[in-house]
């Protein structure tokens, strides 16, 4: 009787990893439209949701076990982890309640539940086949949703793109139909998959994936699928034989290859100059920044804010030529993740995932699920030069169930020591499931709260503070937006220096122009023109191409009665070039002309 309990609790504990396992993956057909922003925001409280009641129950199905291995794996993990709470205290604009922080956790806890779910001797296998043909087919749906756009059989939620998906832009949907196209050459020349009907039906939907790739026109996930299927064909043991006994046949090989890839980012550069420009330029100023703080970084989460007054400052220095004033757009991240990991953690946080990452990966054991994981893994890796993995959650879902498969599937295991003190262990069970359940209710009514203020966005008529207590702002003021709302009504409800204070750090966190515009705006309001020249000036540095900052600082020049610098500003107006013709561009000249005509 108590064997067929044991199995009967084995075999529901199996199906919850299971439903889990199914809800984690169907990350990117979550949306809360119930909210602001509510594909990204709403993938993040669904992920963090999840993953916390995911940890709850896990927490409670291993109250029995009575003692806990730990790993090298782990100690380097729990390195990081205290390494990224002391930094993000200390050193970001945030708060320990903003949502993109335990997103970052979550990536940590994902890790370990995939690892405990899957690391069962006799179903690792068979789940791992099994999660294949779930991407696979969440990957398919993707690809049919993205050609019934294309077809205009559906719209997308995007009005400057065709063809998402699900998704908030093209180059998520391409990174997503790169995994799809992955696991079906998994399917096809690993495991040689000897069902017809399910061959025939692999081989048709990677026509539709690498058609969809092709219509999200993005290069980095061309490139990335071209280093992921590399990975996958010189990672089989009868490759990597032939390249050991062939050293020379394996270095003209990799010369080949090296130059074709090389070649193929010179055409691809050819495609789109300007994106590609642009990317150089986000690099040069970040490096900039990085030279200031290499070794901790300038704050998790700080880029936009830091970045863009740094930007800002390196358009209003000096005349910059043409060339990078034109791709100088505004932007939130770094479009590299390298970069963007030791702009924020410093040199010091990169060598330590360096350092996981090695420890994943050395002395690993090349089987079928492993090659895969090292596919998925050097994908991802190579694409993160080119694009953010790190904020894309979908991909970064993919990138930790892969590193997990590593440490199963990998036989490189170093063990350090087990807690077997039955009282330690208790302890950490029990603060492990109040952790969980903590952040699950914390994020419960963040959801809430986030519901309600979109209602009052939307309602004209309605006040924040009726519908939101003290306490439902603070859960979710970290969010730059929500802040500068906050803040804005708090302003005009004669709660002045409140107002203000809120919307100047909601600015500081992040440099959107319109929120610029009006905090400049209240600055004139209350005559205190020094800040207002400051944040018309930010906002020109930040866009350097568009001539609505230009006006406007021409404006409040004029309305000032500083001759001078409104002579300089008209006189800009008039030499910048055009990137995007349009009435209004030819308006702002033609004001600037007459007003230049009428001083002389």
């Amino acid at each position: 009787m108590s064997k067929y309990n044991s199995y009967q609790t084995n075999n529901l504990l199996q199906k919850m990893d299971c439903l889990f396992i199914i809800l984690i993956f169907a990350l990117p057909f979550i949306s809360y439209p119930f909210i602001l922003n509510s594909n990204k925001i709403g993938k993040e409280l669904y992920l963090v949701t999840v993953v916390s009641l995911w940890g709850v129950l896990k927490t409670i199905s291993t109250l029995k076990n009575k003692v806990f291995k730990i790993y090298a794996v782990d100690l380097v993990m729990l390195l990081f982890l205290l390494y990224v709470l002391v930094h993000y205290f200390l050193f970001s604009f945030y708060t320990f309640l903003y949502d993109q922080f335990w997103v970052f956790i979550c990536y940590i806890v994902l890790f370990y539940l995939f690892r405990w779910s899957y690391n069962k001797n006799q179903e690792k296998k068979i789940l791992f086949n099994r999660t294949l043909y779930l991407i696979w087919s969440y990957c398919f749906v993707q690809s049919l949703v993205a050609l019934l756009q294309n077809f205009d059989f559906i719209n997308s939620e995007n009005k400057y793109f065709k063809v998402l998906g699900t998704f908030i832009n093209p180059n998520f949907l391409g990174v997503y139909m790169v995994i799809g196209i992955l696991v079906l050459l998994y399917q096809i020349l690993i495991v040689k998959e000897k069902r017809i009907a399910v061959t025939v039906t692999l081989l048709l939907s990677v026509f539709s994936m690498i058609y969809v790739l092709y219509l999200t026109e993005s290069r980095a996930s061309w490139i990335s699928l071209i280093i992921g299927i590399l990975v996958l064909l010189f990672t089989s043991p009868k490759n990597i034989s032939f390249l050991r006994i062939n050293k020379k046949k394996t270095i003209i090989l990799f010369v080949t290859i090296s130059i074709a890839v090389m070649c193929c980012l010179y055409l691809l550069y050819q495609l789109n100059k300007d994106s590609v420009d642009g990317r150089t330029l986000i690099r040069k100023i970040a490096l900039l920044d990085i030279q200031k703080s290499p070794i901790f970084g300038n704050g998790i989460f700080n880029f936009d804010g830091v970045y863009n007054n740094s930007k800002a400052y390196y358009f209003l220095e000096k005349q910059r030529p043409w060339k990078e004033v034109k791709v100088a757009d505004y932007v939130s991240n770094a479009l590299n993740d390298y970069i963007q990991i030791v702009f924020e953690i410093g040199l010091l946080g990169f060598i330590l995932i360096g350092m996981l990452l090695f420890m994943l990966i050395w002395k690993i054991e090349l089987n079928p699920m492993t090659r895969f994981a090292l596919t998925i893994v050097a994908a991802f890796a190579f694409l993160g030069l080119f694009t953010s993995v790190l904020y894309n959650p979908t991909a970064m879902v993919f990138m930790v169930w892969a590193l997990a498969m590593l440490f199963v599937h990998g036989n490189n295991k170093f063990e350090v020591f087990v807690i077997s003190n039955k009282r330690i262990v208790n302890i950490l069970k029990c603060i492990s499931l109040f952790t969980f359940l903590s952040i699950g209710a914390v994020f419960g009514l963040k959801t809430k709260c986030l519901r309600d203020f979109k209602m009052v966005t939307e309602d004209t008529n309605q006040k924040f503070y009726y519908k939101l207590s003290n306490n439902d702002m603070f859960l979710i003021k970290d969010d730059a937006f929500v802040e500068f709302k906050l803040g804005y009504e708090k302003y005009t409800d004669q709660e002045v220096q409140q107002g203000i204070g809120m919307m100047e750090n909601s600015v500081k966190k992040s440099k959107i122009p319109d929120a610029n515009i009006i905090l400049a705006n209240i600055y004139t309001a209350q005559k205190n023109s020094v800040k207002t020249e400051q944040l018309l000036l930010t906002n020109l540095g930040i866009e350097p191409f568009r001539y609505q900052p230009r006006i406007n600082l021409f404006h409040f020049y004029t309305q000032t009665n500083q001759k001078v610098k409104s002579i300089k500003t008209a006189q800009e107006i008039i030499s910048l070039p055009v990137k995007i013709k349009s009435g209004k561009v030819n308006f702002y000249k033609q004001e600037a002309k007459e007003y230049l005509k009428n001083v002389r």
